[in-house]
Formats: structure tokens, C-alpha cells, sequence
């Protein structure tokens, strides 16, 4: 089972995941079936609901750099 399989699984089907993140069933569909790649911003809505790391949903990007830049404590305070 990948990655998008399996948050489907958590969630309990395409249309209860695609509810928790706000896409359609549609979109969610498109990606299980690789027609379409998890954009950054709707894996971490997936990792968030359920667990699935980000990693495993879009390996192509470099997940350790958006983390450093997403966690940095410092976002939002620079001018």
C-alpha cells in the first residue's frame, strides 16, 4: 500500500480525507492514482490528519529543507 493509500485508509475512504484537507474526492482520486503529485502545502494537511509523513506522500521534494524553513522559529518575525 503507498502513501496516499494509506492516508486514505486513516481517514476511512477518498471523500472523509478530501473533507479533512478541503479538496474534492475528485483530487484526492487524481493523486491515488498518480495522475496528479501531492502538491507540498496538501501533504502536510494529510500529515496532519493522519500521520502519513510528507516524505512518503511527494518524495521528490526536499522535505528536510521545507521543514527547516517551515519550523525556523524565527518565520514571521523577520521584516
Amino acid at each position: 500500500m503507498n502513501a496516499i493509500d494509506r492516508a486514505i485508509h486513516i481517514a476511512g475512504s477518498k471523500s472523509r480525507l478530501a473533507r479533512a484537507i478541503g479538496v474534492t474526492p475528485q483530487m484526492v482520486s487524481q493523486w491515488a492514482s498518480n495522475r496528479k503529485p501531492i502538491p507540498i502545502p496538501r501533504c502536510v494537511q494529510i500529515e496532519k490528519a493522519t500521520g502519513v509523513p510528507c516524505e512518503e506522500l511527494n518524495p521528490s521534494e526536499d522535505w528536510a529543507t521545507i521543514r527547516s524553513v517551515l519550523c525556523d522559529p524565527e518565520r514571521g518575525k523577520r521584516p
